[in-house]
This record gives structure tokens, sequence and C-alpha cells, in this order.
């Protein structure tokens, strides 16, 4: 298990009280529960701390050959971003590529990160290119990050074209 951020509020297999078919299963060693703790879908909360250690205890799972489900609450905002920064990483695409991707898969409900975890986002696509330019030369050159960047959206933009796309359901 990677070591958590020290921000992070994530506990691996403590739920609440072990109350639920998810927290039975783990006791039982079935399966294993990453529990996201203290981030509420109200525009204040942050995820951007514990996107590292998620996407590194997906990994650490996938690798073990399991499967994961990322579920929250609703299901449209907290799952969807951490599953989109999942693909971000793992697929090395930038955010809309990603948001698309997520999207397409949940054909019937809409995902919508809220504004403060949409813009988590595109921080964290900012790091995943930094680190990308630190992999190919070493240290981050100018042009190579301008070149990484390229490929994303500004922040205007990008809350105008999720607000386009989801139009539709708002009337």
């Amino acid at each position: 298990m990677p070591m958590p951020h020290p921000n992070a509020h994530f506990v691996p297999g403590k739920g609440p009280g072990g109350q639920g078919s998810l927290w039975i299963e783990e006791r039982e060693g079935r399966i294993k529960v990453l529990d996201i703790k203290g981030v509420c879908d109200d525009g204040i909360d942050t995820l951007e701390p514990q996107l590292e250690p998620i996407c590194e205890w997906i990994d650490k799972a996938r690798e073990e050959g399991g499967k994961v489900l990322v579920h929250c609450r609703v299901g449209v905002s907290r799952s969807a971003t951490v599953t989109i920064a999942y693909v971000m990483k793992h697929l090395g695409i930038p955010l809309v590529d990603a948001y698309l991707i997520v999207r397409s898969r949940r054909l019937s409900v809409l995902i919508q990160p809220n504004m403060r975890l949409l813009y988590n986002l595109l921080g964290w696509e900012i790091k995943l290119a930094r680190e990308r330019c630190e992999r190919a030369l070493g240290d981050t050159e100018e042009g190579q990050m301008q070149h990484e960047l390229a490929r994303a959206l500004n922040w205007p933009y990008l809350a105008k074209e999720v607000h386009a796309l989801n139009e539709k359901y708002l009337h």
C-alpha cells in the first residue's frame, strides 16, 4: 500500500463502524476498500492532495489483478473526478480527453465534477505535464512544458464547454 499524502483523508479498510456490504466483503478479505473521508460535493472541499495517492492505490490494485469500482453517493462529481484523474495519468492524456472518455462510458448518467473539483483536475493536468517533461528531459525545459500544456485548454474555455455539454440536461 502506498504511503498516503500527509494531507490525505482516506482510510484504507476502515469503514463507518464496519457497516454495509462493502465493509463485510472487506472484513472477509474478498475486497479492499479505499474510503475517502471528508470530501463533500459542496464546491468547497478539494481532492487535490489526494489524487496522487488514490491513483497509486488504484494502480496497485490493478497490478495485483484486482478490478476497481469507484463510487460516491451520487456518482456525478467526486467519483467522476477520481476516475478522470486516473484516466489522465494512466493514459497520459489531457483533461478534456479524459473527461470525454469517462463521460462516454457513463451514457445514461451525467458526470459533472463541481467547479472546485474540475479546477483540481486542471492543476492535476499541469502536474502530470510537468512530470512527463521531467521524465523526457530530466528537467522542466520551458519549450517542452509549453508543448505539453498546449494540449490543455484554458480554464474559461473548459468551463464554457462543460456547460455547453450539459445544457440539454439543465432545461
